[in-house]
């Protein structure tokens, strides 16, 4: 189910033109849904769609002799920039801009947290023929674009009034699908479409008194890098048996969590009937393994457990800014300690506004970095919150 928005064909003749395309926006803002939906376009032109997590797949896969069109998602890093993925686009450049066949597209997606980095001022992405920001003064969603949008999810087309659409999130697409699905966020009515995370994290604090297996549940989602099932959490995956040799042990820190979330003795089907309980909502299925319906709820859910941690410890990293969630062990002392708190923009201070600071490196344990903020509900950095304040 998408939509098709007043500037869509504007973005899709870009498509054609262009070898390669990278869609940038904020969480939840329809990036891969435009991509995807692109590409299912061409499809119907004879275009065969590979999605691929890697971009130096593309010389393995690509065929002279039929057009194909390559889906590359989050293609420098979901919660940071992974320099990995940049040198691979910086190597594989050639691959882009000249592919093997003439027809073939690569539309890539890209949050707009990462897009912003400086590394990436001499990378090939940076091209402006080749970008379509979501959130320009061509793509934003309008009003009727708006209006449209909730009409498909069944709130009814005047559900929101035009200030109140001026004034909603950049994450529209998204609160629209969370809204129509979720009856406790109802409760806060229009606001919930202005200021989203304020909204769920009032309902995380109704989960962490009223609902605990849910919490548990989903903060183990969390910790466990934004995958679980009954063999992850009965630690009978291979997989992750091989990825956790080095780390901490995994029972040690679900029974951290589950005493934290006051659930010592949840049992792992019980977990697993949660998350089924939360499916469509805060879950999606893959498979066997269980995610997050969308990967800005992993940083949600990683910050409101945060705010319950009274310490955790401090790695510096090459640029000294990340921190690493460990829970402490009563008889344990830190390296450094920290209370935990995720400074708010200047601009939206007092309004609820929270600014994001997760950033996932994908490997070891969830970080926490200091550096390129972005307004949860406007989906600015901080310098445009400022310099758009009254």
């Amino acid at each position: 189910m998408f939509l098709e928005t007043h500037n869509f064909q504007v973005m899709l003749d870009q498509v054609r033109c262009k070898p390669y395309v990278t869609f940038v926006g904020v969480p939840g803002s329809g990036k891969t849904a435009t991509a995807r939906h692109i590409a299912l376009k061409l499809q119907k032109e004879g275009y065969e769609i590979l999605p691929i997590a890697d971009t130096n797949k593309i010389e393995d896969y690509c065929n002279v002799s039929s057009p194909q069109v390559f889906v590359i998602d989050d293609v420098l890093g979901v919660y940071g920039l992974v320099l990995f993925e940049l040198h691979t686009i910086n190597k594989y450049s050639k691959r882009l801009t000249n592919p093997f066949n003439p027809k073939t597209k690569i539309l890539m997606t890209c949050r707009q947290a990462v897009f912003s980095y400086k590394k990436l001022s001499d990378s090939v992405l940076m091209k402006k023929e080749n970008i379509v920001f979501l959130h320009s003064e061509e793509n934003e969603l309008t009003d009727e674009d708006k209006r449209n949008l909730l009409a498909q999810f069944n709130l009814g087309r005047n559900f929101l009034t035009s200030d109140q659409l001026a004034s909603s999130s950049n994450m529209f697409p998204l609160l629209c699908k969370l809204y129509s699905s979720k009856k406790e966020l109802q409760s806060s009515g229009a606001e919930f479409f202005r200021k989203p995370v304020y909204c769920i994290i009032k309902h995380m604090n109704s989960l962490k008194i009223h609902n605990k297996i849910h919490y548990a549940a989903l903060v183990l989602l969390m910790a466990n890098k934004n995958r679980l099932s009954k063999k992850i959490l009965d630690n009978d995956d291979e997989e992750t048996i091989e990825i956790r040799k080095n780390e901490e042990s995994f029972e040690e820190m679900r029974r951290s969590i589950l005493i934290k979330c006051k659930k010592p003795a949840a049992h792992s089907y019980e977990l697993i009937n949660a998350l089924k309980e939360l499916k469509g909502t805060y879950t999606k299925k893959r498979g066997r393994e269980f995610t997050f319906f969308h990967d800005s709820l992993f940083e949600i859910i990683a910050y409101h457990f945060g705010l319950s941690l009274k310490r955790f410890s401090r790695f510096s990293s090459e640029d000294g800014n990340n921190f690493l969630l460990k829970l402490e062990s009563p008889t344990s002392r830190p390296r450094a300690e920290r209370n935990w708190d995720l400074p708010t923009c200047h601009a939206c201070r007092g309004a609820g506004h929270l600014k994001r600071s997760c950033n996932w490196t994908g490997h070891g344990s969830p970080k926490f970095q200091a550096k390129s903020h972005i307004c949860f509900q406007t989906g600015h950095t901080a310098a445009e919150c400022r310099k758009n304040s009254p």
